[in-house]
């Protein structure tokens, strides 16, 4: 008898896709549920969200009455993920998708023949902001000032985030055990994967960092960071913390401009690819459990994009094309 209860579904979930599974069904979604969490480091959410993927194309197949995986086709793969001639979902959903059917393809062999039927999706990605050299500057200059009105908490939280790029979850968890004063290390375990990770701590973090200690907090806890009212940081804390940042530099006030702690993030990725750093160091350094993570970083690589770009001396153009009237 399969124990359902293995998958805890989220509050809210009930009618969702795994509810409405067959039993041969659940079963899989469930053996997928078991083996990532004895084999893999994620956090359960991420878990049962690869879960609810899984179930979601189960519960098509059982709805075009396939109700066992050898009896799927080529076909049935390919209108599961085109409709009208266009793709149905992005390409990272098709990723996650495949992952998911090739981690229990050794119990399921059909699993691997279904992830080779799915059609490849063609890659689109909104242009993003990213934090300039000028704006990281500007950043730097007020995290470090005495005259820009910024506490010493959010200087310090300023510092962590332009030169680490670490989560805002991770920032909000820090402890006073996280900093290794004696080795220069910052030492932490990702709240998003529970995997430990190790930073070297630059003498502007460790300064920044000790100014508040020595300057501003008074707590008897172990929580590194502390909000006003004496209560340990949350995720949002950080978020309000880039915010007056962004206010003391004068950067980033325009409606629309992007001003989320991940913009640090994905400036550290964009200086360590520029000066060529290997993919795995960059998914080490960043926390990545994936390798493949880091793609998502190489379109604001312009000094390697500019080497794929081609001449258009070749080429004849009209004049309108550098009219700038």
């Amino acid at each position: 008898m399969v124990n359902e209860m293995k998958w805890v579904i989220p509050v809210g979930a009930k009618k969702g896709a795994y509810s409405k599974l067959i039993p041969h069904y659940k079963k899989i979604v469930d053996h997928y549920l078991d083996v990532s969490r004895n084999n893999n480091n994620l956090q359960e959410t991420t878990l049962q969200g690869n879960g609810g993927v899984l179930s979601k194309f189960l519960l098509y197949l059982q709805s075009s009455d396939i109700i066992n995986l050898s009896k799927v086709t080529e076909d049935d793969v390919i209108r599961y993920f085109w409709k009208d001639g266009k793709g149905r979902f992005c390409s990272a959903m098709r990723y996650q998708i495949r992952r998911t059917l090739l981690y229990i393809s050794d119990e399921y062999p059909e699993c691997e023949s279904i992830a080779a039927w799915i059609p490849m999706i063609r890659v689109t990605r909104k242009n993003i902001q990213y934090l300039t050299d000028e704006e990281a500057e500007a950043v730097r200059e007020v995290c470090t000032s005495e005259n820009s009105g910024l506490s010493y908490r959010d200087k310090a939280v300023g510092m962590i985030l332009l030169r680490t790029g670490i989560r805002a979850c991770d920032i909000a968890g820090l402890t006073m055990d996280s900093i290794d004063w004696d080795k220069d290390m910052i030492c932490l375990v990702q709240q998003k994967t529970s995997i430990p990770l190790k930073l070297p701590l630059l003498p502007t973090v460790g300064n920044a960092i000790y100014d508040y200690l020595k300057n501003e907090r008074e707590y008897d806890g172990n929580e590194l960071f502390i909000t006003a009212k004496g209560k340990p940081f949350k995720s949002s804390d950080v978020s309000r913390c880039t915010n007056r940042i962004f206010d003391a530099a004068g950067i980033r006030t325009n409606p629309g401009d992007r001003r989320g702690t991940h913009i640090f993030r994905h400036r550290v990725a964009r200086k360590l690819l520029e000066n060529d750093t290997p993919q795995p160091v960059i998914s080490s350094i960043l926390g990545h459990t994936d390798p493949v993570s880091v793609e998502t970083y190489l379109s604001t690589d312009i000094k390697h994009l500019r080497e794929c770009a081609l001449s258009a001396e070749k080429y004849m153009l009209d004049w309108e094309v550098f009219d700038n009237a």
